[in-house]
């Protein structure tokens, strides 16, 4: 009986160990890139670099860098709670400051990159990268609609300071434009019909405070004023 009660126990504890083991590889844990330099990140196996942009983000007349790595391998990642876990090649977003002339990585988010499949009809979704007056934009463009994200540096992190999607109905011709402002906490609203009809115009109120880079989730998961998502 006794042996019989160890047999379970033991049972129970590699059941327990086991689970907590498979939870932790759906979505699996990515490598932490912090505090690597430009050179040993070239140095990375199982990741490439799938476009860079540089350009001064803090400020201090040096030359930073924003980098999209993806894996190499696909792992499985369940990408919300609602989906299920898929495999894909996972996409990570880090942003390297120069310091003492080196470029080192200083914030890293593992969520936020689309992966290449959750484009819709596009086949490969990449982003687009670009740094104009120490504002990080990261832009997507899809079949009939567009969004943009602006970061920029506040206190050794980089903070949402504003956001602009459009798009356009194929069905119906009715297009939406949308432009938040987080200085002012408001969102600028336009829709409207490619007919020029119906145009109407609209002020809201954002309710969210701005969120850093590495505290993003997958786009449109945020909710920053009842039913608008970024």
């Amino acid at each position: 009986m006794l042996e019989f009660m160890k047999f379970n126990v033991l049972l129970l504890i590699f059941t327990l160990i086991y689970d907590q083991g498979m939870s932790q590889n759906i979505g699996g844990a990515l490598p932490d890139f912090r505090g690597q330099t430009i050179e040993t990140l070239r140095l990375v196996s199982g990741w490439e670099e799938l476009l860079s942009v540089s350009g001064d983000l803090n400020a201090d007349q040096k030359l930073d860098l924003a980098i999209v790595l993806e894996s190499t391998e696909d792992m499985t990642e369940g990408r919300c709670e609602e989906c299920l876990a898929t495999k894909s090649k996972p996409r990570v977003l880090l942003i390297l400051l120069d310091m003492d002339g080196q470029q080192e990585v200083i914030l890293q988010n593992n969520e936020f990159i689309a992966r290449s499949d959750e484009g819709g009809m596009i086949s490969n979704l990449i982003p687009e990268l670009k740094i104009d007056g120490g504002i990080l934009e990261i832009s997507y463009e899809f079949v009939r609609s567009e969004v943009s994200y602006y970061f920029k540096f506040f206190d050794a992190d980089m903070q949402i300071v504003g956001a602009k999607t459009n798009g356009i109905s194929a069905g119906s011709g009715d297009s939406h434009y949308q432009e938040f402002d987080f200085y002012k906490g408001i969102i600028m609203s336009r829709s409207g019909n490619i007919s020029g009809e119906n145009e109407s115009n609209t002020s809201i109120k954002i309710k969210e405070a701005p969120k850093g880079i590495s505290d993003f989730g997958r786009m449109f998961e945020w909710e920053v004023a009842e039913g608008i998502f970024l």
